[in-house]
């Protein structure tokens, strides 16, 4: 047995492309058997029960409260997101929501530090930064940041800048 696979070896290494065909063929099978293939990623499975780090993490919330969050989208519909009318609008929602028992926080683009909007050295943002609930901000660069920042795009903030994402923390 052991010599049958020195010999197919040798012949496939004598052919690369036979080589590179056998691996494309392995990969589409195994392509085939991803299509079924489930991860479940709760912490049931993912910890090791009696591990300290998940004592830790339970001491922690138990000290600090629960680490549960809702996530909200908002879209102006009639108004471009990053206009004076939809933050007035936007902020009036967080307030209404953190007048909502059970809600302990409420964070949305308006807290979003802005580098750029107007621009700013790094020591300035050291010490305080721009967003959008100060009247500094310049909301035609804040929008153009939102919309072009690799850390807000598509997170935060949709990439044709019409709507964003409000996280809120339950207690």
């Amino acid at each position: 047995m052991t010599k049958f696979f020195a010999d197919l070896y040798r012949k496939i290494y004598d052919v690369p492309l036979l080589m590179l065909a056998l691996v494309s063929l392995l990969t589409v099978f195994a392509g085939f058997g991803l299509r079924g293939f489930t991860f479940d990623a709760s912490t049931d499975t993912l910890v090791e029960e009696g591990d300290p780090a998940l004592a830790e993490y339970q001491e922690v919330t138990e000290t600090f409260g629960s680490d549960e969050f809702l996530l909200l989208t908002y879209d102006p519909l009639d108004d471009p997101l990053i206009s004076d009318p939809a933050i007035a609008k936007l902020e009036n929602l967080e307030q209404r929501l953190l007048d909502l028992p059970g809600l302990s926080n409420v964070t949305s683009v308006l807290d979003a530090p802005l580098l750029k909007s107007p621009p700013i050295t790094l020591s300035e943002w050291r010490d305080d930064y721009n967003t959008l609930r100060k009247p500094e901000a310049d909301l035609a660069l804040a929008a153009d940041e939102l919309r072009e920042s690799p850390v807000y795009r598509d997170l935060l903030i949709s990439s044709d800048g019409d709507v964003t994402a409000m996280s809120i923390d339950l207690e």
